[in-house]
């Protein structure tokens, strides 16, 4: 069997034309610093543009040579998401060099696995019932043997969805209906790939790569960020159908943690702006919630933590006057941290029937 490179391959840009210059979101910078310790082969990190703040050790890839700037701009304008781009150019960087597919704003917890590997989402059903583990949801990261049969049909996949995307018309991208269509869904399509090259032994349970769910977005908003939510009994912690699992067994268990089902929630630009993983380490307002866990647990691995802890010691005090008080009912629902105490906070609003 073909070997698999301990390296990854990652895309970060905007969804604007050209090659604007791009500054990553906290968030997308801490995920590449920590597969940067993840993976002993390197990190590869594409884009169209330049990245003001890339981490430092990070090779910068020209994402042109793999997906030529008209045509990623010809497919943003026939309705493609800058997300989809993102799968081609890591698709084809990946078939060409071997590797790992993996999104910058993932949160590594330990070193990546060696081996074939390809993680596996937890799905809802339409019934609003979930399972998990279900082998028709793909997700990333997954692995990609250099010169292999796999990486051949990967590569042909990327090529086959720049050609039906191009050829259509660029007034479809207002019908807001592309998410859906054959030639702009990628990820998902990598499923019959696996059947066919026999890898189906090596899918991996959620857990391992992506123990939050992804739907979790857009059904229990921000439970990474609730205080409290992962050391919940199981009974509470049962959505949809799914025992979500602890924070214990995310950071006992979990290779890595993506950090999208909290900000794209957050912000549906992917942009994440106003919002600092450093800060849910200290804040009162998120410091007990997973999110605060993993990004605590990921700076251990990456032996980062003792200088973070040192920058928050050092951090001076801000002092504010209290808020005063009303005594008129408030007409907006409470934005609530825990049955305690239901502090308001700007950005993030937490359904009170998590907990």
């Amino acid at each position: 069997m073909a070997k698999t490179p301990l390296c990854a391959h990652m895309f970060w840009s905007t969804a604007a034309t050209g090659s604007p210059d791009i500054t990553m979101p906290d968030y997308a910078v801490q995920g590449v610093t920590s597969a940067m310790s993840a993976f002993p082969g390197g990190v590869y990190l594409a884009h169209y543009g330049r990245i003001t703040n890339a981490p430092d050790g990070v090779c910068c890839v020209d994402a042109r040579q793999f997906l030529a700037e008209d045509v990623k701009d010809g497919l943003l304008a026939r309705g493609m998401a800058i997300a989809h781009i993102a799968d081609i150019v890591r698709f084809l960087a990946a078939a060409d060099r071997g590797g790992w597919v993996v999104d910058a704003d993932t949160l590594w917890l330990r070193p990546a696995p060696a081996g074939l590997h390809f993680a596996t989402l937890w799905s809802q059903k339409k019934a609003q019932r979930a399972n998990a583990d279900t082998p028709d949801k793909r997700g990333t990261p997954f692995t990609v043997p250099a010169n292999s049969g796999f990486a051949q049909d990967l590569k042909k996949l990327a090529q086959e969805k720049v050609e039906k995307g191009m050829q259509m018309e660029p007034t479809d991208a207002t019908d807001n209906k592309c998410e859906g269509k054959d030639w702009a869904t990628n990820i998902q399509d990598t499923g019959p790939l696996i059947e066919k090259h026999g890898y189906q032994d090596y899918r991996r349970p959620g857990i391992w790569f992506a123990p939050v769910p992804f739907w979790a977005m857009c059904k229990m908003r921000n439970i990474a960020l609730k205080n409290g939510f992962g050391d919940l009994d199981e009974k509470r912690r049962e959505k949809l159908g799914v025992l979500l699992p602890s924070t214990s067994e995310i950071l006992q268990e979990s290779y890595c943690v993506p950090t999208s089902f909290v900000f794209n929630e957050r912000n549906p630009q992917h942009t994440g702006k106003g919002f600092d993983l450093r800060a849910t380490f200290a804040t009162p307002e998120h410091n007990r919630s997973i999110l605060a866990a993993v990004f605590r647990k990921s700076l251990e691995f990456q032996g980062r933590l003792p200088q973070l802890e040192q920058d928050r010691d050092n951090r001076p005090a801000v002092l504010k006057k209290p808020a005063k008080r009303s005594s008129a009912a408030s007409p907006h629902r409470p934005l609530a941290v825990d049955r305690k105490r239901r502090t308001k906070h700007p950005g993030v609003r937490v359904e009170e029937d998590l907990l």
